[in-house]
């Protein structure tokens, strides 16, 4: 999914109608990579004493406010990777297991790790600066993938025609259910959720691949993504800038100044 380098094809513009060229897309590693990675570490909370534990939680890395305000701003990145409970893990594995390939597939194995590391950032970052409960999960990080599918989707609905909208309903429904329900049911982050759906819509609207269609010189024609993290990377150095501008903001509020 890298940027191509010039040839002797000439491109030419999508035209907007839905086509019946072939995408391009990536076999998906990541995905699994995480979900493997995300059931070891509840596997060692459960051996130290529960994942449930709180003390286990913030040996572990959980985002505790006033531990970040104190410098541990790295608990903002391993919160991603910790789970509360069996549930917490089977609901965000599944979640992940449904979304995680389809967007890595679409968008590239690169964006695909950037899409779902700043968006689970994003989440722990409004959790931090509003929240002022212990939190750990990777539904952050989910909800952003869900925004980046949804800007997929907006994007390129000449290219997916009816089946892209109707996807596009179902992730609208879902984004819907999903944020009534974080706001309106105990113990769940909705700041966080909320967070990371903001950071997916935004970094995925960075990062969406931009197709044109490529003539070879026997005719045929093909899809390519004209898209890549090199053509991003100023951009998303301010979405960094931003993360940190709000970590910043958190510790002010919890220090009090």
């Amino acid at each position: 999914m890298d940027e191509l380098p010039p040839s002797e094809s000439k491109t030419i513009r999508i035209p907007p109608v839905p086509l019946r060229l072939p995408l391009p897309l990536v076999r998906p590693l990541f995905s699994w990579t995480i979900l493997i990675l995300n059931a070891i570490v509840w596997l060692l909370m459960t051996l130290s004493g529960g994942s449930t534990d709180p003390n286990v939680l913030v040996r572990f890395g959980a985002k505790v406010p006033w531990l970040v305000a104190a410098g541990e701003y790295w608990r903002l990145f391993t919160a991603i990777f910790l789970h509360i409970g069996f549930l917490h893990l089977a609901f965000n594995s599944y979640a992940l297991y449904s979304l995680g390939p389809q967007v890595e597939s679409l968008f590239g194995r690169g964006r695909f790790f950037v899409i779902y590391f700043l968006s689970g950032l994003a989440g722990s970052v409004a959790s931090y600066v509003m929240a002022q409960s212990i939190s750990a999960g990777a539904s952050g990080a989910i909800f952003g993938l869900i925004g980046a599918l949804a800007v997929y989707l907006v994007r390129h609905h000449n290219l997916l025609g009816r089946r892209g909208q109707r996807a596009l309903n179902n992730i609208v429904v879902v984004i819907l259910y999903n944020l009534i329900l974080s706001f309106i049911v105990p113990g769940i982050d909705a700041l966080g959720h909320l967070g990371g759906l903001v950071g997916g819509l935004i970094v995925g609207r960075l990062l969406c691949p931009r197709y044109q269609i490529l003539l070879d010189q026997g005719g045929m024609a093909r899809l390519v993504d004209r898209n890549s993290l090199k053509r991003q990377a100023w951009r998303l150095v301010l979405v960094g800038v931003a993360l940190v501008a709000g970590a910043v903001l958190g510790t002010l509020r919890w220090k009090g100044l």
